[in-house]
């Protein structure tokens, strides 16, 4: 069983926690944008994974991963064990052999993993109905101690806002491939 060390960081800015997750390897930050809903009220900040896994593994790794990280049924605090995030890109499904999908014909990233899972063991809560923010710590699998996490958050650097550029990633010259970039794309969407 896990233990999890949970601090109220309320005092500390959120400008402040980005200013040290956002410089640390593996930064996830995953924002709600419902904040009055019960179970979208929460954002979470992680960064310094201890395992991680990505697209290159085969169907059994992943499962033994996801196994071996989340929390097993009659654990006392399932949700702050710790926390799995990445992403999973709609090409993932291809790597796992399910026969209805042995049909469709899914895009590849020439620099991306189809999917990217991280494992978390130091976590920052924001709730935002309550206006408190917390930092769980799982001692049993980081080296780093809740002090040292504490003491870290509470000297970082505030975080500097830039105005993002954007830039056109694909050059879609000609028409044809460009309305069927999109006919894929909608299709993806309507698939889930």
């Amino acid at each position: 069983m896990s233990t999890v060390v949970v601090t109220d960081i309320s005092d500390v800015p959120l400008e402040q926690l980005l200013g040290l997750f956002s410089t640390l390897p593996g930064f996830v930050w995953l924002d709600s944008s419902d904040t009055h809903a019960t179970q979208s009220r929460h954002s979470y900040i992680a960064a310094c994974p201890i395992a991680t896994i990505d697209s290159s593994a085969n169907r059994e790794e992943l499962c033994q991963f996801l196994a071996r990280w989340t929390s097993q049924p009659g654990s006392q605090n399932p949700e702050f064990s710790g926390m799995i995030a990445g992403f999973i890109g709609y090409e993932a499904p291809k790597k796992w052999a399910l026969p209805e999908l042995s049909k469709v014909k899914f895009h590849t990233h020439p620099r991306w993993p189809d999917y990217l899972l991280g494992v978390y063991p130091v976590v920052v809560r924001v709730d935002h109905a309550t206006q408190s923010t917390q930092l769980f710590v799982n001692t049993e699998i980081t080296k780093e101690s809740p002090s040292e996490w504490i003491s870290r958050i509470r000297s970082a650097p505030t975080h500097i806002h830039e105005t993002p550029l954007l830039h056109l990633a694909t050059d879609f010259s000609e028409r044809a491939r460009f309305t069927e970039s999109v006919s894929r794309v909608r299709h993806y969407i309507s698939d889930g």
